[in-house]
């Protein structure tokens, strides 16, 4: 294989001549980062890394640009985020860290469509706007958003080099499969058992904590599961149902989120939240819910407890969102209760509690939520899964704790009756 110019002494990198240039301080490499970076230019120059979060796939990303600029210095570079917060707080500030000036790396989405002397940085909404052609190194990150009529052809566009990053690339329609082989099937994986195992990632232990629903509400829950069923049946079954645009499935879907919303905002699961955060008080910690609703409910329980937590969530203005985020990262703030928003694209400090108080069945958002948690610290991460007992929320925790128990160090069950709760934290 061609050498792209950093040299290896001792079985150690050094500095390179672009990274001197650049004024920048070398990363140390973990031995998967060497391996991905070898099998991309192994793999000429296409690939996808499927590499879990936290475990560093964006400096991965960085250090093959740097050598391919060093080898190929007229190179123009395309990096491609879904989300501008991606663009803002993740891409531009990592180039900068590590030594490339704004001349360098040029920002082109909103009201600024500037182009980068070496590296521009957009998003999926602009790739119809920019001049996509003088591109022949195209970067896309979390490349299984891009499994869509209107995004596959700008995957499919014959470059030089060209990149995908992804924690999970998997998707529900299948159109992973259109994605990898626009990469000529070139797929470097490094899992979360391989990060954990190689101690790129922190240790975790997980506790799993069941909640007894009271009675008035389970009996609504059930209520509303037999009104679903007849109206499924009514309509022939579910997938029928779903094929159609029928009032009978409006109503049925409207009965599926009423039960959803009576779940995920349970009240009880608020005490256990206030638990957890009353004794590890200390803890830089982040709660994870599916619903804005959810997420504000939580922080008016912490207050009880003298907790001032941020939130971020998608009705809180872009600006305070970020401000919150920066407030919590210099430790104003030490909780943060997010929804789904925070589970792509958001470049978080090391966090030692995670409580998952409710989500999606998805193994991306299992694996992102994860990855949030695992960033290396001096002691273990603490992971906590809060669900309702005898409720479509068991199925869904089943699937995120088995993943969990597989990965963690420790784990432990626990149980929140009428009475209390049975065993400790």
């Amino acid at each position: 294989m061609e050498s792209f110019g950093i040299q290896i002494e001792d079985g150690s990198e050094v500095v390179s001549d672009f990274a001197q240039e650049q004024n920048t301080s070398f990363m140390q490499l973990h031995d998967w980062q060497r391996r991905a970076i070898d099998f991309f230019f192994e793999n000429d120059f296409n690939a996808i890394y499927e590499v879990s979060t936290g475990a560093g796939k964006t400096y991965c990303a960085i250090e093959i640009i740097r050598r391919v600029l060093e080898k190929d210095p007229d190179v123009k570079i395309l990096i491609v985020v879904p989300k501008n917060i991606i663009m803002e707080t993740g891409w531009c500030k990592e180039f900068y860290d590590f030594g490339f000036t704004p001349v360098d790396v040029g920002v082109f989405y909103g009201n600024i469509k500037e182009y980068g002397r070496k590296i521009t940085i957009t998003n999926m909404q602009n790739l119809d706007r920019i001049a996509i052609d003088m591109f022949n190194f195209i970067v896309f990150d979390e490349v299984h958003n891009y499994g869509t009529t209107r995004l596959l052809p700008f995957v499919n566009r014959p470059v030089k080099y060209k990149l995908g990053l992804s924690a999970t690339l998997e998707r529900m329609d299948n159109k992973h499969y259109e994605i990898m082989k626009m990469f000529n099937y070139n797929i470097f994986k490094y899992t979360p058992m391989e990060a954990l195992s190689d101690g790129v990632l922190n240790p975790f232990n997980f506790i799993n904590i069941a909640i007894e629903m009271d009675d008035e509400s389970y009996d609504i829950y059930n209520v509303l599961t037999q009104e679903i069923n007849s109206l499924m049946q009514a309509g022939g079954g579910y997938s029928r149902l779903m094929r159609g645009s029928s009032a009978l499935k409006m109503k049925m879907l409207s009965k599926m989120n009423e039960r959803k919303d009576l779940v995920n905002n349970y009240h009880r699961k608020f005490d256990i939240i206030k638990m957890i955060c009353e004794k590890y008080r200390g803890d830089k910690a982040i709660i994870f819910n599916e619903y804005n609703k959810q997420t504000t409910k939580g922080y008016w329980y912490l207050l009880d407890i003298g907790v001032k937590a941020c939130i971020v969530h998608s009705d809180i203005p872009k600006d305070k969102r970020e401000q919150n985020i920066m407030d919590f990262k210099n430790d104003k703030y030490n909780v943060m209760l997010a929804s789904k928003v925070l589970d792509e694209g958001y470049n978080l400090p090391k966090i030692d509690t995670a409580i998952i108080a409710a989500g999606n069945s998805t193994s991306r958002q299992t694996i992102q939520r994860m990855g949030r948690v695992l960033r290396k610290k001096e002691k273990h991460s603490k992971l906590f899964q809060i669900y309702c007992k005898g409720t479509i929320e068991e199925d869904y925790s089943y699937s995120r704790a088995k993943l969990f128990k597989d990965l963690c160090s420790e784990y432990k069950e626990l149980f929140y009756g009428i009475k209390g709760m049975m065993g400790e934290f």
